[in-house]
């Protein structure tokens, strides 16, 4: 029994919902073209993606960040080299 409860807690940790803060350079176009196409492909696996290009107008964005950033489980940046 107890292997088996183990089993079940690793699949649903595995398959847990995610909050990806997505961090890029907006003056390297592949880093924009990644950035979009990484958010896209996160959200259709059913996790939640913070990336810049979704805040809303008016949305006072330094404190938008910061609370994506502190709630984030995972931070991905694309470096542009």
């Amino acid at each position: 029994m107890a292997k088996r409860a183990k089993k079940k807690a690793k699949s649903r940790q595995a398959s847990a919902v995610r909050l990806f803060f997505v961090s890029y350079s907006h003056e390297a176009t592949s880093d924009v073209a990644l950035a979009g196409y990484l958010a896209r492909e996160l959200k259709s696996l059913g996790h939640s993606v913070f990336i810049d290009t979704e805040l809303e107008v008016g949305t006072k964005w330094p404190n938008a960040i910061e609370e994506a950033i502190e709630r984030a489980d995972v931070f991905v940046v694309l470096l542009f080299c």
